[in-house]
């Protein structure tokens, strides 16, 4: 079909994500995303302004990511794929190459003196191989196929020589350094059969513990060292939302979020959200916070939560440096922008939806209230309309009405006079640890949920806004 200018717009149109920032505060560089249709691609390149907004330069692309600013020095490296296959990563601006590997680069870290880098490296399928599936983590959402593995090495800048610390694993996710400067703090799987993952510390010669275990925890996500203590997101054991702790070097661990009844949220690449930061003594961090990923502060110690973004906003990206904390955040009618406090310093492109936003008023049959958008045509004609019941994946995920690549049938079908439903039902992230754990009452996946989406259905129509023999449902995950 042929794309109307509206879709083609926000296909086309540049978002930005990854920030990062210099250690003074003075420039803050992160990812352009936008839409090459002529090649059927990503395009991305990394732009880099100083703290008032002003233009430093762009990379070429069409292919670069994750760009990281040394935490001492001026220094700014990022990911580039080889031409022969493979990844570098090179420095800005020359992109001259500070290290190279055949395979592909899931992540890296400078060490605090930015002497060397600790870099993930993972073992992608042999190509023309049969993939032959033994665990539950076998996809990524946004990312495809997950690599069969990954290894965790460090690489000396002034001598070029590569050191392996930690793997083949079958996973190894979120790095960061230690407070030593020595040791590396790695989210890792030995379990390929599952999708748990612990926090290690992986000692200079490989050795390691681990400061999350199975029993409490079972999952981790985006460490940070603050002294010989490390701040870290955990998962409880079973379905409760994550949290945030911090963990000591004997292991005794302090949750600073019991006052937030919130799902703590690091992002991914499909699903919003960022890892946390430590500045000025305070840790920056993003949390489910009803239908969007929304940032908070807490002192590092513990206390008092802030919210540090509006609630109209989706937050998918986090830095800090000097004096300044920047976010990568997008909104109903604007794509990712980089914003710090109220401050706009690059904007991303702005958009017209063919719809209006709306709540719908929703009861279950046992009384709960669903929370529901309705985005409703500009085009639908009057009187009960063709109507789209668009269901999120999870359950522990949520629906907002942000502009985004990955629902433009919405856009597609609103053109053509469709409304839109947005449901969070039971088992929904957002909206507090009830309704997060509230599928465990009634029996799990295909129980309560779907008495909350007959609701949203019915409330629909008895409201003059679906017509009742247009119905269609769309879903994922």
């Amino acid at each position: 079909m042929e794309l109307s200018s509206g879709v083609l717009a926000v296909l086309t149109g540049a978002a930005a994500s990854e920030p990062t920032v210099r250690a003074n505060g003075a420039a803050v560089a992160f990812v352009v995303t936008r839409a090459d249709v002529e090649h059927d691609r990503w395009h991305r390149c990394i732009t880099i302004v100083d703290a008032a907004g002003t233009p430093l330069g762009t990379t070429a692309g069409p292919a670069d990511r994750q760009p990281r600013f040394a935490p001492a020095g001026d220094a700014l490296a990022w990911i580039r794929p080889l031409a022969g296959g493979g990844e570098s990563i090179v420095s800005w601006p020359e992109a001259e190459p500070l290290a190279s590997f055949a395979t592909p680069i899931r992540q890296f870290a400078w060490s605090p003196d930015a002497t060397r880098l600790a870099v993930v490296v993972a073992e992608p399928h042999s190509a023309g191989e049969p993939l032959v599936v033994r665990r539950q983590g076998y996809k990524r959402d946004g990312e495809g196929w997950a690599a069969s593995g990954a290894t965790l090495v460090v690489v000396d800048l002034e001598s070029g020589n590569v050191e392996r610390r930690l793997g083949p694993l079958p996973s190894i996710g979120d790095i960061a350094w230690a407070g030593d400067g020595e040791s590396l703090l790695a989210v890792v799987s030995d379990d390929a059969a599952h999708m748990r993952t612990e926090l290690n510390v992986v000692g200079p010669r490989g050795d390691r513990r681990s400061l999350t275990s199975h029993g409490p925890f079972e999952r981790a996500a985006g460490p940070v060292a603050d002294g010989d203590d490390t701040v870290v997101i955990c998962g409880e054991g079973g379905p409760e939302p994550g949290v945030l702790r911090r963990i000591d070097s004997s292991g005794r661990a302090a949750t600073l979020t019991t006052t937030l009844d919130r799902n703590v949220a690091p992002g991914s690449p499909a699903y919003p959200g960022a890892r946390p930061v430590l500045h000025t003594g305070r840790v920056w961090f993003t949390a489910n916070d009803a239908s969007v990923s929304r940032l908070f502060s807490v002192d590092a110690r513990g206390g008092l939560i802030s919210p540090e973004s509006s609630p109209d906003e989706v937050v998918h990206g986090l830095a800090a440096g000097g004096d300044v904390v920047v976010r990568t955040a997008s909104t109903t009618t604007r794509s990712g922008s980089v914003v710090t406090g109220t401050r706009t310093l690059w904007a991303g492109s702005d958009h017209t939806p063919p719809w209006s936003i709306e709540t719908l008023d929703v009861r279950s049959p046992d009384g709960a209230t669903v929370p529901c958008w309705l985005l409703r045509s500009h085009a639908a004609a009057d009187g009960p309309a063709p109507t789209l019941v668009d269901l999120h994946g999870g359950p522990h995920n949520v629906a907002n009405p942000m502009v985004a690549i990955g629902n433009l049938h919405r856009w597609v079908l609103a053109e053509q006079g469709w409304h839109v439903l947005l449901p969070n039902v039971r088992g929904s992230d957002g909206f507090g640890s009830h309704w997060f754990r509230g599928l465990e009452r009634s029996g799990g996946w295909a129980s309560a949920d779907i008495a909350d989406v007959c609701a949203v259905v019915d409330a629909a129509v008895a409201s003059g806004v679906a017509d009742p023999a247009r119905l269609s449902v769309h879903g994922y995950s």
